[in-house]
């Protein structure tokens, strides 16, 4: 396994590629018998359809690519007096960036993926079929050369960078750090800010002003996350205890916080039998367990 990412994806994305890549996608979609895309009004529903609807916003084909040509083509910057336009990249933050990014990078996959079966050449097309892509970040299974395809593929605008060198210890992907063994593939959680030479701020205080039950609702969604990311007991007891330390250390009730941490096992009986817990309260007691040797060791 390899991963990659892009050192800079919005800021170096031409316009004008991006425009012609997006109007060639849209000539796919649309058709006679997905004539309009039609967008709620008042609700979050969206479809094709061959005619227009009531309380739909209606646009055929011309009028879409018009409104995302003006979105490309209007992004303006005010700075010393002066009123600037933006000619390449598109706005980090804007409210349809990331999705312009990932359709133009999807599209460009797509291309490079028919051509290849236009060529006939089935077995790479195969090997490529298993690798993902979340928006800026690639995975790429056993397919050792995929550095030699990048140009062929994006356009050189867009640099990639390979995260790490080895192909069975993975840094990051998606903040798991995967790890290939012999007879197993190990997930564990990874924290960027665990690389860092200085000490980050995490997490919210009770003494602030947001509402103290967010500190127990982020616990609460941490601790689920750990429980899907991390494939080993030791390694989801290692992460649930900084984060549960942490939030002590502020002034969180460690009573509260473990009612948090059993409620996981509660909603979901699989995260038990996953670390081999034979009920909540052993679960409980193993994190406790591991929390007071952890004190002793840092004593």
């Amino acid at each position: 396994m390899q991963v990659y990412d892009f050192s800079t994806l919005y800021t170096n994305l031409d316009l004008n590629e991006v425009k012609k890549s997006l109007f060639e996608l849209f000539d796919l979609l649309f058709s006679e018998s997905n004539k309009y895309i039609c967008i709620g009004l008042y609700t979050k529903k969206c479809f094709f359809a061959k005619k227009k609807y009531n309380g739909f916003y209606c646009l055929d084909i011309d009028e879409f690519k018009d409104a995302i040509e003006f979105i490309l083509q209007n992004t303006y910057i005010t700075f010393g007096g002066l009123i600037l336009q933006q000619a390449k990249g598109i706005p980090m933050g804007g409210n349809c960036s990331s999705q312009i990014a990932d359709l133009f990078l999807c599209y460009r996959e797509y291309i490079y993926m028919t051509s290849l079966l236009s060529d006939k050449r089935m077995g790479l097309a195969k090997l490529l079929s298993d690798n993902s892509r979340y928006v800026d970040d690639l995975s790429i299974l056993n397919y050792r050369n995929f550095s030699n395809l990048i140009a062929d593929i994006y356009p050189e605008d867009l640099v990639m960078e390979r995260s790490g060198d080895d192909d069975k210890d993975i840094l990051c992907y998606l903040d798991v750090r995967i790890t290939i063994g012999d007879d197993e593939l190990t997930t564990e959680v990874y924290n960027k800010v665990d690389d860092f030479t200085f000490p980050v701020v995490m997490f919210t205080f009770p003494s602030g002003n947001i509402p103290i039950q967010l500190g127990y609702d982020v616990f609460f969604g941490q601790i689920q996350r750990y429980a899907i990311i991390c494939s080993k007991k030791s390694g989801f007891l290692y992460v649930s205890n900084k984060i549960f330390t942490t939030l002590c250390e502020r002034g969180y009730s460690r009573g509260r916080l473990i009612t948090k941490f059993k409620r996981i096992f509660q909603r979901d009986p699989f995260i038990l039998y996953k670390y081999g817990f034979l009920s909540v309260q052993q679960a409980e007691m193993e994190l406790i367990s591991f929390i007071n040797t952890v004190e002793v060791v840092t004593a």
